[in-house]
């Protein structure tokens, strides 16, 4: 099983610990890119224009954040098997 795939399955898990450097990795292998969208929010977007605010604390993703990112990124549960 390769990172990216253990990555996946974490975040399909909605974990309250997930590091933000963690899910990183995801949204870059899906295409997005990130910036900056305040003190403690990540804006995530890709080149057909879908986009995401995460907020970050403590470089942890809050929760409801990723249950957003996994609709976003259109993650179902057999993707990743």
């Amino acid at each position: 099983m390769s990172k990216i795939e253990k990555l996946v399955g974490r975040l399909l898990t909605k974990p309250t610990d997930m590091r933000f450097s963690e899910v990183r990795i995801i949204v870059e292998h899906h295409g997005f890119t990130l910036r900056r969208g305040g003190k403690n929010h990540i804006v995530v977007r890709n080149q057909a224009g879908r986009t995401i605010t995460l907020a970050v604390e403590d470089n942890r993703v809050k929760r409801g954040y990723l249950v957003e990112l996994i609709k976003l990124l259109d993650l179902g549960e057999n993707d990743y098997d």
